[in-house]
């Protein structure tokens, strides 16, 4: 009885010393994303627009058939699949803003659990909870976690369909295929970024078998993608086909009055990745990129089974992603780049993992004193925020009753 006491007590010691670095995770992940939340939790124009657009389904059950528009007022427009999720929290608060900060606090949970769920299931315990410390600390992700807009899905989305991907390696069955083109429709129309992601699974589904071999799996997978579709496609047969002549006319007139410049993709990822490097100088932003690369390649050459397919799509997406936004001419914005996030984190790791991983230690140590103040900015109240906003129309309200 005693050594089965002592067991059980050793087990629940076990138990807890497992969770107990996940749980600090968690907790320094939701400090840098609500801390002060209140004060400066943002509601701006794309906020205002599926705002009304709840309102218009909930109050004048009216149906919703269009979602974000890309770049300016000559992009097309995206499936409103947003609004349909956000608004069970517009119910939850009577319609009142308040409902996007309940949600982006719910949002953020689901992300931190199914990625360490997803990551644990592809490469380890460890990967895990590495990945979601450092994610905690990079002050640009920090930023986007805590904007209730369409592309906060776009990391997660990222981290489903490499999970889905596995179970089609391991086992080839109809149900993923169908579960992938869904996932790949619905992120898509969240935001338009997700292309390249759409780009790496194609690329792994011709790596991993050839294109025309089972040819059913793929027409389910084409069809579920197509479905997703179904709010453009009934608002284009509405409306004279106005979205698919926007959608053309986006790649053949342009998007923008100014000139394309190859380049104008770099300003912007020189944010997106001095967090890692902790520096804008492009040398040192040339260096990453080409040590990124040659890590993915090498992993490639390292691993087997889907790991290996994984690291050659992802070493490609890697290659690709330059010349698309250079070619594309404009000035992205940093949330642009959001889908590269999981392929550097996971890259990183893993290469150091299998050589230096008292390194890991440090350069966490390192990125958090130094990410420290950026962290620290974004949780500084917001003039413009909801709270500010809300206080400034219930003065209004009371001046102009009658």
């Amino acid at each position: 009885m005693i050594g089965i006491n002592n067991q059980k007590k050793s087990s629940k010691i076990n138990f807890f010393y497992q969770l107990f670095p996940i749980f600090l995770v968690f907790l320094l992940f939701m400090f840098f994303r609500f801390n002060n939340f209140g004060n400066r939790i943002g509601f701006g124009w794309d906020q205002e627009q599926y705002s009304t657009q709840v309102r218009q389904l909930i109050v004048d059950h009216k149906p919703v058939l269009l979602g974000p528009r890309t770049t300016n007022d000559r992009g097309f427009f995206l499936a409103p699949y947003f609004t349909y999720l956000i608004a069970p929290f517009f119910l939850l608060t009577n319609l009142h803003p308040v409902a996007i900060g309940i949600f982006l606090v719910f949002f953020n949970i689901l992300f931190f659990v199914w990625s360490y769920f997803i990551l644990t299931y592809l490469f380890s315990k460890r990967t895990a909870i590495l990945f979601l410390l450092f994610w905690s600390i990079n002050p640009i992700a920090a930023r986007y976690d805590s904007v209730a807009w369409w592309p906060i899905f776009i990391p997660l989305g990222t981290l489903m369909v490499f999970f889905v991907l596995k179970k089609i390696f391991n086992n080839n069955h109809l149900t993923d295929w169908l579960i992938l083109g869904i996932l790949c429709g619905f992120f898509i129309n969240m935001h338009v970024q997700f292309a390249f992601i759409l780009f790496f699974v194609l690329i792994s589904i011709f790596l991993h078998q050839n294109i025309f071999f089972n040819l059913k799996n793929k027409l389910i997978f084409f069809i579920a993608f197509i479905v997703m579709f179904t709010p453009l496609i009934i608002f284009d047969f509405r409306h004279n086909f106005l979205n698919t002549k926007l959608f053309l006319g986006f790649f053949s007139k342009g998007m923008a009055d100014a000139e394309p410049w190859f380049y104008n993709w770099t300003l912007p990822f020189k944010n997106v990745v001095q967090p890692f490097i902790l520096t804008k100088n492009i040398l040192m932003i040339f260096i990453f990129y080409i040590a990124i690369a040659l890590s993915q390649f090498f992993l490639y050459r390292k691993k087997k089974g889907y790991l290996k397919n994984f690291y050659l799509a992802s070493f490609i997406l890697w290659v690709v992603f330059p010349l698309i936004f250079g070619i594309y001419g404009q000035r992205p914005s940093e949330y642009y780049f959001m889908f590269l996030y999981p392929f550097i984190y996971i890259t990183l790791i893993e290469i150091l993992s299998l050589y230096k991983k008292k390194l890991l230690i440090f350069i966490f140590i390192t990125l958090f004193l130094v990410n420290l103040r950026p962290l620290f900015f974004n949780l500084q109240d917001d003039k413009y925020s909801l709270k500010f906003k809300d206080e400034l129309i219930r003065k209004l309200a009371n001046r102009t009753k009658g």
